[in-house]
């Protein structure tokens, strides 16, 4: 009769294959969390950049009309105060600004003797693709 011989404890070695599944199990959850994370990270530059060009080209805007007459300020269509948030045709003013292949559109909304006499408050907006990215109200007085 032959005898067979049981391992004991301490001459087992290396994994089993059920804790080389945990580990790759492990390591697959982290390599993919870590390629979502850089994902999210280059959309969130994506839109940063969107939104530094158009804060770029609502205060170019804003100085150039600041820089003008008071009198060359005016709400072109009479809607006053509630006309400073449309866009479109509706808007007192509007230019369209290409840049690296993506166009931005600015327009420019004006409220005469809001909120007091003699003051004119303006408010640009800048959208791409029909999406409102930056609004920015700039009060002119008059000198």
């Amino acid at each position: 009769m032959q005898k067979f011989r049981t391992l004991t404890s301490k001459q087992k070695s290396g994994f089993t294959i059920i804790e080389a599944l945990v580990a790759v199990a492990i390591l697959s959850i982290g390599i993919v969390a870590t390629a979502k994370m850089q994902d999210q990270s280059i959309r969130g530059n994506f839109v940063s950049k969107r939104i530094n060009t158009s804060v770029f080209f609502a205060s170019g805007e804003i100085e150039r009309r600041a820089g003008l007459n008071y009198s060359n300020a005016t709400d072109t269509d009479n809607d006053g105060l509630a006309g400073l948030f449309d866009i479109e045709d509706n808007a007192d003013d509007s230019t369209t600004i290409y840049q690296n292949g993506h166009e931005f559109n600015v327009f420019i909304n004006v409220a005469e003797d809001e909120p007091v006499e003699k003051v004119k408050t303006m408010n640009v907006i800048v959208t791409q693709n029909n999406n409102r990215i930056a609004e920015f109200p700039y009060i002119l007085r008059r000198d």
